[in-house]
């Protein structure tokens, strides 16, 4: 990666194709207390390329409600042109699936799922170890909204470093419980 980096200094096409390489090939993970600050220092040409991003929050229903709908917004304004893939991540055990996908879902009021016109996916992660089969409705419901493919997974503990370092990153590890595609629903 260093090599890859020291690249950029080379001259300014090299830098350009090396840095939109970086931001449209790799996950990165956001967090409330870093989000906009990020997005900001990376610019509107970098943030426009970003293809997979996760959502980490935690906390209180309320402050992560919040912090949800932060991030979304800040999505919709920089980077919703060539999003392709959002992970949401609850890291205090703190929320249910429900209200990750209502909370998801009420961001349409402000700020137009269509507007993510290339995402093909939403994961919704939470610590719990139940697998909420009750809230398939819910999932279907954002899935159709989207029109991006839903997984839901559970059990969802750490963050893990694949065995061999590529375009994925760091990720959850989970059980996926549930997996609406698109494709599917409409054909139903």
């Amino acid at each position: 990666m260093g090599v890859v980096l020291a690249m950029t200094c080379a001259n300014k096409q090299l830098s350009n194709e090396v840095t939109h390489f970086i931001y449209s090939n790799n996950t990165f993970r956001l967090t409330l207390a870093y989000h906009r600050d990020w997005i900001t220092q990376i610019g509107h040409k970098n943030s426009g390329t970003l293809q997979d991003v996760i959502l980490v929050g935690g906390g209180r229903p309320k402050v992560a409600a919040e912090q949800l709908s932060a991030m979304i917004t800040t999505l919709w304004k920089r980077a919703r042109g060539n999003l392709r893939q959002i992970t949401v991540h609850d890291t205090w055990g703190s929320l249910h699936s429900a209200f990750i996908v209502r909370h998801l879902l009420e961001a349409e009021k402000e700020k137009p799922w269509r507007s993510f016109w290339k995402l093909e996916t939403i994961k919704i992660d939470i610590p719990h170890e139940i697998a909420p089969i009750a809230d398939k409705p819910l999932y279907e419901k954002l899935c159709s909204l989207t029109k991006a493919n839903i997984t839901g997974r559970f059990n969802t503990k750490q963050w893990t470093a694949p065995l061999e370092w590529g375009p994925q990153g760091w990720h959850t590890t989970g059980n996926v419980w549930l997996e609406v595609s698109f494709e599917e629903l409409q054909k139903n």
